[in-house]
């Protein structure tokens, strides 16, 4: 009689060292993923901000100065009918506001403050682009 049978399957050291390394695994690649969604979402609220200030520059260089913008300018649709049909800009998800800085423009500048679903909100200016995350 064979007192010790030999028996399919893992030890239990074999099943530690497995879910050890699994373990090791998750805890460094989950903090890396953790932030791409919020860096994607400010990446697309960068890139709107870009397109709304080159169409600004556009238009100052045909028209000779920037757009007239005042408090009625609530969204890009409003943005739109003050540049007109030849600089319209296609639907951007952005909510334009004016809690801190209502929207300006004249001759020679222009303020507008663009925000995202997410609390992010960044000011354009005809000099810079500048960032108010939500962190």
């Amino acid at each position: 009689m064979e007192r010790w049978a030999r028996e399919d399957g893992f030890t239990l050291i074999e099943l530690l060292v497995v879910i050890t390394v699994l373990g090791i695994l998750a805890g460094v690649a989950i903090p890396r993923l953790s932030g791409i969604q919020e860096r994607a979402q400010r990446s697309v609220l960068e890139a709107n901000a870009n397109t709304i200030r080159n169409v600004m520059e556009m238009y100052r260089t045909f028209e000779g100065s920037y757009p007239d913008l005042d408090d009625d300018i609530n969204s890009i649709a409003d943005l739109n009918e003050a540049l007109g049909d030849e600089f319209s800009i296609s639907d951007l998800d952005v909510e334009i506001i004016d809690d801190d800085e209502p929207p300006f423009g004249d001759d020679d500048s222009f303020t507008l403050t663009i925000a995202d679903d997410y609390g992010n909100q960044l000011t354009i200016t005809e000099e810079s682009i500048s960032k108010d995350w939500n962190d």
